[in-house]
This record gives structure tokens, C-alpha cells and sequence, in this order.
């Protein structure tokens, strides 16, 4: 099987159900990654220095974050072929991000002192609700993005089946009708990113909020199997990765089961 049939399966079986945006991006990296290491050229016959003659080809016209988007779709493809066909021996996957050692993010929970920062410096109540979003639920930046106000269930005080606070539900009951991030931002750690940028920090990633809520869950007593559900994780492992070390050592000892 060439790169371009491998690719036309992948495209029909695993992108036809993402948001034409998401469908967009991924086509584009796919035919220009495919385009660079030849159509014609079978999946079986690409190898890792092929990739990084592909990164060191488009860092000379893109910037890392875009390179490294495209290499994280090509892995997903790859990954596709694995998995779901036998044109591939089991090898390690070829498309493998650059290290940024330039871009530094804040990956602890996030602090008092940093949440007040960013507090200070939203400019619009759709900012409001979008930080008050990440700072007191588990969902991630792709989710908030998609949230719209029927989302929230005023009756039962929830946001997607999460408690939340009389503020939250507040900014949600003053929504306009549609999708809460805009397209054109296409995503909610876009309006983090501007918002650390007028606080004068350094980016915050979202995951670190995703720590915060998880450890101040902990902090107020919530049981671990409890905060397991809320964040909607398989297997606890995952849940206690998301917890501050300080908080775990300094609590009982939990059965991973």
C-alpha cells in the first residue's frame, strides 16, 4: 500500500466524523507530509531519518508549534495503520515532536497568587467564564470550547453533570446562544494564552488546571474514587497523575484498584 491509498483509508475511517475545522488541519499537514516523502512511496519503506528530513525541511518555512502539530497528526495516522491494518510491522512510530526548549510552561497547580493575576486581566465576561471554567471543573480546553449554555442544568446546578458554583452558573445564564469559543479562536487555551500575555507570565498550560481542581478536590476531602468519576478517568492511575506529589505524600496510602 503507497502513502496516498493509506492516506485515502485513514481520511475515510478516522476524519470524517471530526469538526470541519479539525478535518481541515488534518488533511492539509496529511497532504503535505505525504507530498514531501512521495505518494507512490510505500508505507512500509518509511523510516525516522525520513521524518526528520521532513521537520528540518519545514522548520525553514513554519514555526515549531505548527511542525509539531503536523508530526502529531502524522503519528496519529501511523498509529491508524498500526492498528487497524497489516500493511506494518510493529515498530516505533517515526513521527516524533521536537523538543521545545525555548517555550517553558507552568505545569504545577496552578497558585493563588497566579489564579488573582489572571483574574485581573480578562477583559470580557466570555473570558470571565472560560478561566472560571478551567479554574473549578475537570474539562479540558476541547471541551469548554464546544460548551454552549444549554449546557448548564440550572435546576440541578451542574455544568455536564459537574457541580458548580452560583458565579458559574450565573455567567452561563448570560450566554448568548452558540458555541462559547468562537471559531476564529478556535480553541479555549487560545484565550489563556492572551490572558497570561496581558498578566505579564508565562503561559499557563491548561493541564495545569486540570491539577488544580484535582488537588484542591483532594485538599477539600473529596474521595479519590469520587474525583476518579468526576474527571472522567478509566483507571485511578490516571486521576492521582493529575494530583500535587506534596498532597499525596502527605496523605493515606491509596490502593491503586
Amino acid at each position: 500500500m503507497n502513502l496516498r491509498e493509506a492516506q485515502a483509508l485513514y481520511e475515510i475511517n478516522s476524519i470524517y466524523h471530526m469538526r470541519p475545522y479539525t478535518q481541515y488541519m488534518y488533511i492539509k499537514a496529511l497532504n503535505r507530509i505525504v507530498g514531501y516523502l512521495g505518494e507512490d512511496r510505500d508505507v512500509r519503506h518509511v523510516y525516522s531519518l525520513d521524518i526528520k528530513g521532513y521537520q528540518a525541511y519545514r522548520l525553514k518555512e513554519a514555526e515549531l508549534r505548527t511542525v509539531n502539530n503536523e508530526l502529531q497528526i502524522g503519528g496519529t495516522f501511523w498509529n491508524y495503520l498500526l492498528k487497524h491494518t497489516d500493511v506494518l510491522d510493529v515498530r516505533a512510530n517515526p513521527f516524533l515532536p521536537i523538543p521545545d526548549r525555548k517555550r517553558k510552561y507552568n505545569i504545577e497547580a496552578v497558585d493563588d497568587e497566579t489564579v488573582q493575576l489572571l483574574r485581573d486581566n480578562v477583559k470580557t465576561p466570555t473570558e470571565t467564564l472560560i478561566l472560571e471554567l478551567f479554574l473549578s471543573t475537570p474539562f479540558s480546553s476541547v471541551v469548554i470550547s464546544d460548551m454552549t449554555k444549554d449546557d448548564a442544568d440550572l435546576e440541578a446546578r451542574t455544568i455536564k453533570g459537574i457541580p458548580a458554583s452560583d458565579r458559574l452558573l450565573k455567567l452561563f445564564e448570560a450566554l448568548p446562544p452558540g458555541r462559547l469559543v468562537r471559531k476564529e479562536d478556535r480553541r479555549a487555551s487560545v484565550t489563556i494564552a492572551n490572558i497570561c500575555k496581558r498578566a505579564g507570565i508565562k503561559p499557563v498550560h491548561v493541564r495545569a488546571f486540570q491539577r488544580t481542581y484535582a488537588t484542591k478536590s483532594i485538599e477539600k476531602g473529596i474521595p479519590v474514587h469520587t474525583l476518579q468519576k468526576l474527571m472522567g478517568h478509566k483507571r485511578l492511575e490516571t486521576t492521582i497523575h493529575f494530583i500535587a506529589p506534596s498532597i499525596m505524600a502527605a496523605g493515606e496510602r491509596i490502593e491503586l484498584s
